[in-house]
């Protein structure tokens, strides 16, 4: 739901509905939903989930408060401070100032705190910190999100149709235009090292680095991020079941490739220092049917579902790190029995990170 009809659907029934980036005196409460960052004037119900409206405001703490268990803090978008991120967390009893810190980057649902909470016992039994922003889609659309801001003023909703009856989208690359952001500080991942230092401040923590674990459209936004951006705090990169990939060749433009898309000094061999796990679901196949799974020319070239596409996605990029005689630190890992779900790839994430420790 837009912006405009929430605002429209407020004045109908008597409450203003107010920028997020202004003061007033009732909020709905947070749902993860497109109205999580909107504010109001007067009191009542929000007409975009319909829970009773909450005295206070959209303002940002400034330092932030993180309580031990589950709890949520807003932050500014260092790129657009009028915009409002809200990141669900989850502060185990355990936490010590030298506890692992993980970034986990929620699917298209932008739901976060159920990722937060897919990460709970573990948080627990592992003493890590878990936060989950999310990027609420009134605000962050595809290229916002998915294509990590690399690139903007897209057609998209003109060269895509979904196919009745399945979950897969069909994107016609002939007719797909946009502008390439050349500026890596108006990119998504410049987010995530904010987050952290928030967080950082806030607990004591001396950790230097954090983890990130993407699933999904998190999953998009991870690998491409360990692609593009090498300035990163992050340390470990788990990218999982993304329904396309952005390969490590010119032979294709972006999203497919790297043809138009400028690099830093580093370029690919800073790219793949970067600590990327490719982190697949055996059975996210031709069976799976969750999630949205885009088809178009060239991400068919990359295989018929997701698991092909992730491990085509490894193999091309380790070739093209010998043929080049880089360093390659990056690695495959499939997770057997597992399908396109989110919980338990964050359980085999959660092991694979911590389960086991030098």
């Amino acid at each position: 739901m837009s912006f405009s009809w929430l605002r429209t659907l407020g004045l109908l029934f008597g409450i203003l509905v107010i920028p997020h980036g202004i003061n007033a005196q009732y909020i709905c409460k947070p749902c993860n939903a497109a109205c999580d960052t909107l504010a109001f004037a007067r009191p009542g119900s929000c007409h975009g989930c319909g829970m009773q409206l909450i005295p206070g405001t959209q303002e940002v703490a400034d330092p932030i408060t993180l309580e031990i268990g589950h709890g949520n803090f807003l932050v500014r978008d260092s790129r657009d401070p009028s915009k409002r991120i809200r990141v669900f967390y989850y502060r185990p009893e355990s936490y010590s100032v030298d506890s692992d810190i993980l970034i986990v980057i929620p699917g298209t649902g932008r739901n976060a705190d159920e990722y937060r909470e897919a990460w709970v016992q573990m948080s627990e039994a592992y003493q890590i910190l878990v936060v989950s922003p999310s990027f609420n889609e009134m605000y962050y659309d595809f290229e916002d999100y998915h294509l990590g801001a690399l690139v903007h003023s897209s057609n998209l909703t003109e060269a895509i149709r979904r196919i009745e009856g399945t979950n897969r989208v069909e994107l016609d690359e002939s007719r797909y235009a946009y502008k390439v952001q050349p500026e890596e500080d108006q990119w998504i991942f410049s987010q995530f090292d904010q987050i952290f230092d928030k967080v950082k401040e806030a607990t004591g923590s001396v950790r230097e680095t954090y983890d990130l674990f993407g699933h999904s459209a998190g999953g998009h936004i991870l690998h491409r991020m360990a692609l593009f951006y090498t300035g990163s705090k992050a340390n470990r990169i788990l990218a999982s079941n993304a329904s396309f990939y952005t390969l490590p060749t010119e032979e294709y433009n972006y999203p497919f490739g790297i043809g138009n898309i400028p690099f830093g000094e580093a370029g690919l061999a800073g790219s793949f220092e970067n600590h990327l796990v490719v982190f697949l679901g055996g059975e996210d196949n031709a069976d799976e049917t969750g999630g949205t799974f885009m088809v178009s020319e060239s991400a068919n070239r990359q295989g018929k579902h997701r698991l092909e596409r992730g491990r085509y996605f490894y193999k091309m990029a380790r070739q093209v790190a010998g043929e080049n005689g880089m360093h390659f630190n990056w690695k495959l890992v499939t997770i057997p029995g597992v399908g396109h779900n989110h919980s338990e790839m964050s359980a085999a994430a959660g092991e694979y990170l911590y389960g086991v420790r030098d």
